[in-house]
């Protein structure tokens, strides 16, 4: 394992494009957010690489769409594919697409911004390069981290170690939180939860879908500016994603709404979070 060091995950990933793979095309899933205050972090390095992009398709679970993806595939062989681990998910077909990629020569880039701790539950190095964002798993403002099978012969710009934190402790804790909320929340009417079993996934956050865009967006700035720290990833797509063939994506980013179990979440917050649901009335009464 070849471990490098960034200010943050999308210089990692721009580095890579700029450096290691340039002058391919990648393929990316429709799926991807913008913020203004902070861009895109998936987007923003193959904008600034110059590097061609295709993009892929994915479902209301947020899986693959493999017949899609393997067609895209076959007329792109020995290119990039860039595989991302949404909320700390690993797709159920993943061996199998990634199987599928390396056998046309594609070069594999695996998004694990929100999958540290299930990465390292299990890691295995079987891809060409790994993205880890720090600073959305542990208590630093800033921090990259990329993994990759070849030496990326970069000086590290980032004074921390995540190795230094008990990772065991932290998974746990993080599995913990999220069993206990979905349970909750699954006594609340109109509520999704979008992945029910959590299998050997250490989850970034929970992430659910509501009924419609409105009630999303009054859960979001009511449990927000109470505290509870929910976010929507990824609320507002970014333009170059054509919506019209891409509704799926259209549909999740309009629905999704993801509760915290990070490990400073303790069971009463949890339990506070449910009862600002239930008694604002920000969704049906509980069953």
């Amino acid at each position: 394992m070849n471990t490098s060091y960034f200010s943050r995950a999308r210089d990692s990933f721009e580095f890579i494009l700029t450096k290691k793979i340039k002058d391919k095309k990648i393929l990316i899933p429709a799926y991807i957010g913008y913020s203004s205050n902070e861009g895109s972090g998936i987007f923003d390095p193959i904008k600034n690489s110059a590097t061609q992009y295709k993009f892929y398709k994915l479902d209301k679970n947020l899986d693959i769409n493999k017949d899609y993806l393997f067609k895209l595939i076959d007329k792109n062989e020995g290119n990039i594919l860039l595989l991302v681990h949404y909320f700390g998910f690993i797709d159920d077909n993943i061996q199998e697409i990634k199987n599928y990629a390396k056998q046309k020569n594609m070069i594999i880039v695996e998004d694990c911004a929100h999958a540290f701790f299930t990465f390292f539950k299990k890691p295995i190095i079987d891809s060409d390069y790994y993205i880890f964002s720090l600073h959305k798993m542990f208590p630093h403002a800033k921090g990259g981290m990329c993994i990759s099978k070849k030496p990326l012969n970069t000086q590290d710009t980032l004074e921390m170690n995540p190795f230094e934190y008990n990772l065991y402790e932290i998974s746990e804790k993080r599995v913990q939180n999220y069993n206990y909320l979905k349970n909750k929340l699954e006594l609340i009417d109109d509520i999704k939860i979008l992945r029910p079993t959590l299998n050997d996934t250490v989850p970034q956050t929970l992430p659910v879908l509501v009924e419609n865009e409105d009630i999303r967006d009054n859960l979001y700035f009511k449990l927000n500016e109470l505290g509870f720290g929910v976010v929507s990833l990824y609320h507002e797509l970014i333009k170059e994603v054509e919506l019209e063939n891409f509704q799926d994506e259209d549909f999740l980013s309009k629905h999704i709404l993801n509760f915290p179990v990070h490990q400073d979440v303790s069971t009463e917050d949890i339990d506070k979070i449910i009862e600002c649901i239930i008694d604002n009335k920000l969704l049906k009464s509980s069953k």
